[in-house]
């Protein structure tokens, strides 16, 4: 869970060099926070689309509120991610020379409450999805590392393509991406992601309605 985000952070730094003719403009640990809040993400997502298929014979004999399980599932992932970030968005914060680090904390406190409640939603939806298509589980890990290459962590700045910028815009992942940077000034001015927090509670009781109810159907057919 620590070692991995490295990992992408730094080959894509390398590919990314390399393509770009050296230089790319952001240190080391705003990628690797990029891609953290996007690898948590993404794993949360994949983990989440095998939810029927992993769990069938469960699901079959027991009589059991089985969106409980998902939520557990987030919780530990979530708690992984939660020490990274508040740890490394701390030291961002006081080492990039933050105009106000102390507004930063609370940008944070506010991001990560509003992330919480993303992968809740995003857990319970592929869940779902997942369900109905089954066969999606083999392709998301392929798609979700080609979008982060695509992401904000990786594509920020003037050059990059309106297309791409407005697709940016409406991903949840890469939506969730800007607003940490936001959030801990890591390119600019720190900006407290209400917006983002506020979208994401509104996200989460629109799925929380109906994900009770469709999965007590789904565990009769699963």
């Amino acid at each position: 869970m620590v070692v991995w985000p490295f990992v992408q952070a730094g080959g894509f730094l390398l590919a990314f060099s390399i393509i770009r003719g050296g230089g790319f403009g952001q240190s080391l640990l705003v990628t690797y926070l990029g891609v953290l809040v996007w690898s948590t993400s993404a794993l949360v997502i994949t983990a989440s689309a095998a939810f029927f298929a992993k769990n069938a014979e469960l699901i079959r004999h027991l009589v059991f509120p089985f969106h409980l399980i998902v939520a557990t599932e987030v919780n530990v992932k979530y708690l992984f991610f939660l020490v990274q970030a508040v740890v490394g968005g701390v030291f961002l914060l006081f080492t990039e020379q933050t105009s106000n680090p102390f507004e930063g904390i609370l940008g944070l406190f506010v991001f990560l409450v509003g992330s919480y409640l993303l992968l809740l939603a995003l857990a319970w939806l592929f869940s779902l999805i997942g369900a109905v298509v089954p066969d999606l589980v083999l392709a998301l890990p392929a798609l979700l590392t080609l979008l982060l290459a695509l992401s904000p962590v990786f594509q920020f700045g003037s050059s990059v393509p309106t297309a791409l910028q407005i697709f940016n815009e409406i991903n949840p992942l890469s939506i969730a991406v800007d607003s940490f940077y936001g959030a801990v000034g890591a390119r600019g001015e720190v900006e407290i992601p209400w917006l983002f927090a506020g979208g994401c509670l509104i996200f989460f009781f629109v799925v929380r309605v109906g994900v009770r109810k469709i999965y007590r159907e789904l565990a009769k057919i699963a």
